[in-house]
């Protein structure tokens, strides 16, 4: 496209836009003036957005940005309370906004902040990360609590644990959040407790510590529950008891020990009726050798995204079995692998004969699934084209899939 200065027009050369993406990891990130209703900007690159901190952003061409809707910004330093205060002044319109400051504090008031927050008047989606800054927990309630047009909110900014009550925040409910994710969160208090059951209309909600499992106690009749957490593993055949009591949509887990039977935790899973999507980090070598992994798996009736992250080498039958076990089930919509690095580079299987089997069976089995819409078995995994003799199933296998990375 070449050249974008702050005086540049991109719907005048590109009338049709409907989203503008820059990544610019320079010293001289300039904001254009007329732009589409989405824009996504991202200062944060190789150099980490340090040029952002020496220099500071332009945002004076918000002024002609009456027309956008969407605005997503990822950058290493920000005056936030004056950018939101930009937006509320010359962007009427929007009503998704998404905000990561990565490397420098605020130099502002959490309270001044959503207090700004507070006055974008059509506001439904908010997503903000700010890495080095503390908030309080009566600070967010209170902006949900005040706010009535929020719908999906996520907070990544490390909360102080010490929960004081806000006398101002009693008797007050939201009628509109449906989600509601918090990053950092660990406070636990019936203050929260209290809170959480004012949000009536929440249907989901998303935690990284199961330490908190218990604030949502009592909500989980009406409320989808999502965790995504590193747990150590001797604590896992409790947790997963609790687990079964919940109605959970998402679990995210990391394995960095080998000091419980993972046959446990899978058989309770498998009793959540509500739990599509499964993630497992730091999976290793004798998890893939347990056959019982590949067999609990088999017998779940409710996921339909997996996600397997391992760590190190694996034998090849170990992972063949577990991408078939996978496969054949008929409920699996997306299935991806990461860092699964086979000992056997599969450049060789071609001179493999029983390698070449597994890989043909695979492959129909992609080919017959009826609901299988993404693949990814990738970053380490080492399997293309040549994994697929004859060609011809590789074309097929690639022609079905919605995205095929091999």
């Amino acid at each position: 496209m070449g050249y974008i200065g702050n005086d540049s027009s991109i719907t005048q050369a590109f009338p049709n836009l409907k989203t503008l993406k820059i990544k610019d990891y320079s010293n001289e990130f300039l904001i254009p003036k007329s732009v589409p209703s989405i824009i996504e900007l991202d200062n944060w690159g190789p150099q980490y957005g340090m040029y952002s901190i020496y220099r500071p952003i332009d945002f004076s061409n918000l002024r002609q940005w009456s027309n956008v809707e969407q605005i997503n910004l990822v950058i290493g330093h920000l005056n936030m309370v004056s950018f939101i205060d930009s937006i509320v002044d010359h962007c009427p319109m929007v009503y998704k906004l998404m905000l990561k400051i990565l490397r420098e504090p605020i130099n502002s008031p959490m309270l001044s902040l959503f207090s700004s927050l507070q006055r974008i008047s059509k506001l439904k989606e908010l997503s903000i990360t700010i890495a080095n800054e503390i908030c309080e927990w009566s600070t967010i309630i209170g902006f949900i609590l005040r706010n009535q047009t929020i719908e999906v909110l996520e907070i990544a900014i490390p909360l102080n644990e010490h929960i004081t009550d806000d006398e101002s925040l009693k008797n007050l409910n939201n009628k509109t959040l449906k989600k509601l994710t918090l990053h950092h969160f660990r406070g636990k208090s019936d203050i929260v407790k209290s809170h959480l059951k004012s949000l009536v209309a929440l249907k989901e909600i998303y935690f990284n510590n199961p330490n908190v499992l218990d604030l949502i106690m009592g909500l989980d009749d009406r409320v989808l529950i999502g965790l995504k957490f590193r747990q150590m593993l001797n604590r896992l055949e409790k947790l997963s008891v609790q687990l079964q009591t919940l109605k959970l949509v998402q679990l995210d887990m990391e394995f960095n020990e080998s000091t419980v039977d993972i046959i446990v935790f899978l058989k309770a899973i498998n009793n959540i009726s509500t739990l599509k999507t499964l993630c497992l980090s730091m999976v290793q070598l004798y998890t893939l050798k347990n056959k019982g992994f590949c067999e609990e798996l088999s017998q779940n009736r409710c996921l339909e995204s997996i996600e397997i992250n391992g760590h190190g080498f694996f034998d090849e039958l170990d992972y063949f079995r577990l991408i078939k076990t996978v496969l054949a089930r008929p409920e699996t919509i997306k299935f991806k692998t990461n860092g699964i690095r086979m000992s056997m580079p599969c450049s060789f299987t071609n001179i493999i004969p029983n390698f070449q089997k597994h890989f043909s069976e695979i492959g129909q089995l992609i080919i017959n699934h009826s609901n299988l819409k993404v693949l990814i078995l990738g970053n380490g995994s080492d399997i293309n084209e040549f994994s697929f003799q004859p060609i011809d199933i590789y074309n097929k296998v690639k022609s079905k899939l919605l995205i095929g990375v091999l």
